[in-house]
């Protein structure tokens, strides 16, 4: 039970990993029964936050790749971007890069996740970019062939602060492939 956890099937095991300075992870068998297995991340550069949010775990072949939300300590408005780390094992350690990987100055990037495009291997990061009542919608934008974000993000869904007060708290965003392949 806590918050913003993520799930990774690799192997014939699971992996759980969760909201928390170091991002507990969890290994299981049966993806019912988990067992504490350390930190995921064990050292994360200065210029990282205290707060460490939303990580999300994929197989990116020949590696695991971890995005994270935290603070940039070195941006002046101490915003929170997206981090990225990798590991050659689901159990880490993670070695996190020493800049952010997205980052809307002022705004504040959280709840990331990335998803692939199964037909030409593109990767995509989702995220949710925003401060309320000035910004807010969730995102998606490509990542090229050397990992890195274009710098052009695509608003999927949008207007937080325009209707009821439940509008400020879109976050999250995931995506999955409908059965149709769409």
């Amino acid at each position: 039970n806590v918050a913003d956890p993520a799930a990774l099937y690799y192997n014939g095991k699971y992996y759980a990993y969760k909201t928390g300075h170091g991002f507990n992870v969890f290994e299981s068998s049966d993806g019912v029964s988990y067992t504490h297995k350390g930190e995921a991340v064990r050292n994360f550069p200065a210029r990282v936050g205290g707060l460490h949010w939303a990580p999300d775990v994929v197989w990116d072949g020949g590696q695991f790749v971890m995005v994270f939300s935290a603070q940039d300590n070195y941006n002046q408005y101490k915003s929170m971007c997206i981090w990225r780390a990798t590991s050659k094992s689901p159990l880490g350690p993670f070695n996190v890069s020493s800049s952010p990987f997205q980052c809307s100055n002022g705004y504040g990037d959280i709840d990331s996740s990335l998803v692939r495009n199964d037909s030409n291997g593109a990767w995509y990061l989702l995220y949710r970019e925003g401060d309320e009542g000035r910004r807010c919608g969730l995102y998606s934008t490509w990542i090229n062939q050397y990992h890195q974000t274009t710098g052009k993000s695509l608003l999927l869904a949008g207007n937080c602060g325009a209707g009821p007060a439940n509008d400020y708290y879109k976050e999250n965003p995931e995506m999955i492939r409908a059965p149709d392949g769409t």
